[in-house]
């Protein structure tokens, strides 16, 4: 899509999500040295909002339920040691006054989300009901979690829910797990509050979820896979998968991190509305810089990752170092060709974009 032409211009882009061509080079923002480069006149830039962040090609969710132990004395643990993120499903009436290790998850940037106060069964609770203990959970996790704006995420007890329900969910979450299978790239408001998981069970084949997985990658799709506990006993019981088996899934996501952006539950959902809602917007500032930055924002974004873009750069910048400023940060710049790139831009920052001739 193109901008209308403008010596000095503005632009601002509604642009339907697309998955954009992968990534061929990486390249830094480099060094203030070099001669800054004017943008050549009559610029015309293409932008494209990337379906998932990074430009990846499929997004994945690891999740667990029911406030088990083995949540953080295992499970979580090892996401950590490999650089991933969980979200976790909390029955707060579980935990009672021993809270220091779901604390620890969410100092280690993990997502604790509701699964209600009491797991009960849901449809057979009148609305009051319904609405305390959804009420009674987030309360829960947000006085015990410092700093959380909101408790993004939920899951139904019993994979039980109905209209009435996920309408009321609607109103005190983003997004809700609940049904079976993989969830196409782009969800309603509405379609958040029935994310479909793939569920670990015995006999635990992990090939079955690595196909999933394989499915999820070829179909540009986001895979949300979920457990009960893990155990380093070797037990294997309906909820219970062996630890190894665990740690091996683990390694072959992350053994994927090119293909599969690996994030919390939280932070797919927040990513769709945010590429559903923001508005792209270019500045050209002076005769050498472009800022870049995110409008139309309608909805709670902060705590989520930024919008991945791919731009079509001036043609006289083309193969130069390109350097990018935001606020007292470098983001990093990845390069598809000699005049295209991709840029994550924050919701709430403006992105600084120049083009230096190296001495």
């Amino acid at each position: 899509m193109r901008f209308r032409k403008s010596p000095l211009f503005f632009a601002s882009v509604f642009l339907l999500a697309v998955s954009c061509s992968r990534d061929s080079n990486g390249v830094g923002p480099g060094t203030d040295s070099g001669e800054r480069v004017p943008i050549e006149e009559g610029y015309l830039p293409i932008i494209e909002k990337c379906l998932w962040s990074g430009n990846k090609p499929a997004a994945y969710t690891v999740s667990f339920d029911d406030s088990r132990p083995s949540h953080y004395q295992l499970a979580g643990p090892a996401l950590t040691e490999r650089g991933m993120k969980g979200t976790f499903f909390i029955n707060t009436r579980n935990i009672g006054d021993n809270w220091s290790g779901w604390i620890e998850l969410a100092t280690q940037g993990h997502e604790l989300a509701s699964h209600t106060y009491s797991h009960p069964k849901l449809t057979e609770l009148t609305e009051e009901q319904q609405r305390a203990e959804l009420e009674r959970a987030i309360d829960d996790i947000r006085g015990h979690i410092p700093g959380l704006k909101s408790v993004v995420s939920f899951a139904y007890p019993y994979g039980l829910y109905n209209d009435q329900i996920r309408h009321l969910v609607r109103e005190y979450h983003m997004a809700a797990r609940g049904g079976w299978g993989l969830n196409a790239a782009t969800l309603s408001d509405e379609e958040l509050t029935l994310v479909h998981g793939t569920g670990v069970y015995p006999p635990y084949d992990m090939a079955v979820i690595a196909a999933a997985v394989d499915k999820a990658v070829r179909e540009k799709a986001w895979i949300m896979v979920y457990f009960h506990s893990v155990s380093a006993s070797g037990d294997s019981t309906n909820e219970i998968i062996p630890l190894p088996r665990y740690l091996r899934h683990l390694d072959d996501v992350k053994g994927r991190s090119d293909s599969l952006w690996i994030a919390t539950m939280g932070e797919v959902a927040g990513y769709m509305r945010l590429r559903r809602d923001a508005a792209v917007q270019i500045h050209q500032t002076g005769r050498e810089t472009l800022d870049i930055a995110l409008a139309n924002l309608q909805g709670f974004y902060a705590d989520f990752v930024p919008l991945t873009i791919r731009l079509k750069l001036p043609q006289n910048w083309s193969g130069l170092e390109i350097v990018a400023v935001c606020g007292e940060s470098r983001p990093p710049i990845r390069r598809e060709s000699a005049d295209v790139i991709y840029i994550d831009v924050p919701v709430s920052e403006k992105i600084l974009l120049t083009a230096r001739k190296s001495h």
